[in-house]
């Protein structure tokens, strides 16, 4: 069916408007502040301001959306830490939900765990006593060392390399026993707590 010319008028008349609107609603319009305090509006943004904080502006002068300053290099390191950090937490924090899970599935009540508890700090007992035992025995061993190289001195000879040897071997040895029974006198102290609670 032809158009008539008021029709062929009519509908060159809208797409003409279309077409002279269309820019106005494509374009955006910004502001923006610069670090001496200028204000600046305008649809394109040059590229030496791309880091300061600016607004997108609606045709009537509303904030559609606010776009922050860009980050120097150390506050991007920082944020990259805390996130890392915050990631460490979460973990942590997950961990310790898994734990008291099995926990809450091991023992059906208080007493269990208490039971539990006061079995482990008995066996620590043992465990010290029985390191403790080691101990003197290495201190023994020490003592009987450092009376032979004692003997080779009171002649004047030379204390052989060997007994040198021996004698730095069972020290080491006692230092770490030593340690290994602070620690288990550390957990037993813990479980008690735990237990006393």
């Amino acid at each position: 069916m032809p158009y008539n010319s008021t029709q062929s008028r009519f509908i060159a008349a809208i797409i003409l408007i279309a077409l002279c609107t269309m820019p106005a609603y494509a374009k955006k319009m910004y502001r923006w502040e610069d670090d001496q305090g200028n204000v600046f509006f305008s649809d394109q943004i040059p590229p030496e301001h791309s880091k300061f904080k600016r607004d997108t502006l609606s045709k009537k002068g509303r904030v559609l959306e606010t776009t922050d300053k860009a980050k120097t290099k150390e506050e991007q390191e920082l944020d990259k830490r805390l996130q890392e950090l915050r990631s460490a937490q979460e973990k942590i924090i997950e961990k310790q939900k898994s734990y008291d899970r099995v926990l809450v599935s091991t023992f059906r009540s208080i007493d269990d765990l208490l039971l539990m508890i006061k079995g482990k700090t008995e066996s620590m007992e043992s465990q010290i006593k029985a390191t403790d035992s080691n101990l003197n025995r290495l201190q023994f061993q020490l003592d009987g060392q450092q009376k032979k190289a004692a003997a080779f001195e009171r002649n004047a000879q030379k204390v052989p390399d060997e007994l040198l040897k021996d004698i730095a071997s069972t020290q080491q040895q006692i230092q770490e026993t030593q340690i290994s029974i602070n620690r288990l006198i550390e957990k037993q102290s813990q479980m008690k707590k735990a237990g006393s609670m």
